[in-house]
């Protein structure tokens, strides 16, 4: 059927339609698309074959959730902030721990 589309609420649920087989194509999240390259069920893609790869920030066009073994199994097709919201009066001193934890962060890198 052309242009039929399925999807799935959970990342569980995209694992378990994707097991049964029949689909060409999936956007997946991260843990969901390492579970679907760990299960044989996508395969590597040719990078050379999409326009505007080498100008992809590394950090994202190597993330480990889609290159496994030295093989490229999917594309980012988004890249957006994560937005953390906090009820200040709960968490006194928030921005002095967000901030530790952020140098913290950047001290071991990605």
């Amino acid at each position: 059927m052309p242009g039929y589309v399925k999807t799935a609420a959970t990342s569980d649920e995209m694992v378990s339609l994707m097991a049964k087989g029949g689909y060409d194509l999936v956007t997946a999240s991260g843990d969901a698309s390492l579970r679907l390259i760990m299960g044989k069920r996508v395969q590597p893609i040719n990078t050379a074959l999409i326009a505007g790869w080498g100008s992809l920030d590394p950090r994202i066009a190597k993330g480990a959730w889609f290159n496994v073994g030295g093989k490229v199994y999917g594309t980012p097709y988004q890249w957006g902030p994560n937005l953390l919201m906090l009820q200040h009066p709960r968490i006194p001193d928030a921005a002095g721990q967000l901030a530790r934890g952020v140098r913290q962060a950047g001290s071991t890198g990605w």
